[in-house]
């Protein structure tokens, strides 16, 4: 389907005034045959009119930190976190730059991590797996959903001494203080397995997003990748035509917050299904100030 029907807009109209979460509006009409691309299209565009409908009945109130923005809205680019050249100088490795783009801000790095370091970190992670989670934008409170198939642990900041190094490696390839970042997040896909389009940030302007956003929001994400996917699961930019292969050691980063709190639509992302094979992957999320 390429035309979304009417019963359909009043559908998604009636759950955004509701306050429910677009990834979930998303997966709804995916299931109901229509093409992923074109329903988040869609959902954020609806997202968008009725925050206009709301803001033009009361022309006094400001809207703070909206991320229904257009492409031409005006979100200031800003370096946020790495400055790069065509390679990043840690300290016991050269890392070389294989993307780097500015609008939105990418950038991919080739072999941030050995094969060794990927195949420990995953065997870690292998026995401490449990189904992954989502934040309910209209209550805050996590919960599974089927935008996101997959099972995932976490690692918190020096657990061990292998992480404490992941840490610290991280720490200088992003040039983002250790202190603002959440703990590492492994994730494991199995065939199926996806992240339906989704902001990393905790949209502003939906209720679940408060207490989130209270202990500073998100403004930027590293992912590493930890093996060689046979087929699919590549992490796709839908508003950009972007799409990033997993290979084992190799890692994406991107920003998406800048210093007038402004948020990047940009970024919209998923996860896309593994057709063979499995993905795993480990995520670090940093915040705008110190997270404990």
């Amino acid at each position: 389907m390429n035309l979304m029907p009417p019963h359909w807009i009043k559908w998604i109209d009636e759950n955004i005034r509701l306050g429910n979460p677009p990834g979930a509006m998303i997966a709804t009409l995916v299931q109901n045959k229509f093409e992923p691309n074109f329903c988040a299209a869609t959902v954020m565009a609806r997202m968008e009119k009725i925050q206009v409908e709301k803001t033009e009945a009361k022309p006094a109130a400001k809207v703070v930190n909206s991320v229904l923005l257009k492409r031409d809205d005006g979100y200031a680019y800003e370096d946020i976190g790495v400055k790069l050249g065509n390679s990043v100088q840690l300290s016991d490795r050269n890392v070389k730059v294989a993307i780097n783009m500015q609008r939105p801000r990418i950038a991919v790095f080739e072999e941030v991590l050995t094969r060794d370091e990927c195949k420990q970190l995953i065997e870690l992670s292998r026995p401490k797996l449990k189904r992954s989670m989502m934040v309910d934008m209209a209550t805050g409170e996590p919960r599974p959903d089927p935008t996101r198939t997959s099972d995932g642990t976490y690692f918190k900041r020096n657990e061990n001494a292998f992480i404490a190094m992941l840490d610290k490696r991280i720490e200088a390839l992003i040039q983002l203080p250790i202190q603002n970042s959440e703990e590492l997040q492994i994730l494991n896909y199995q065939v199926g397995g996806e992240y339906k389009p989704h902001y990393d940030f905790f949209p502003p302007n939906l209720t679940g997003s408060a207490a989130y956003i209270a202990r500073g929001q998100r403004v930027a994400t590293l992912i590493l990748y930890l093996n060689d996917v046979e087929e699919g699961g590549e992490t796709v930019f839908p508003e950009i035509g972007l799409k990033i292969i997993p290979k084992a050691g190799n890692a994406l980063y991107f920003a998406y917050m800048n210093s007038t709190g402004q948020c990047d639509p940009l970024t919209l992302h998923a996860g896309c299904p593994v057709i063979k094979g499995e993905k795993w992957i480990a995520t670090r999320w940093v915040r705008e100030r110190d997270y404990k």
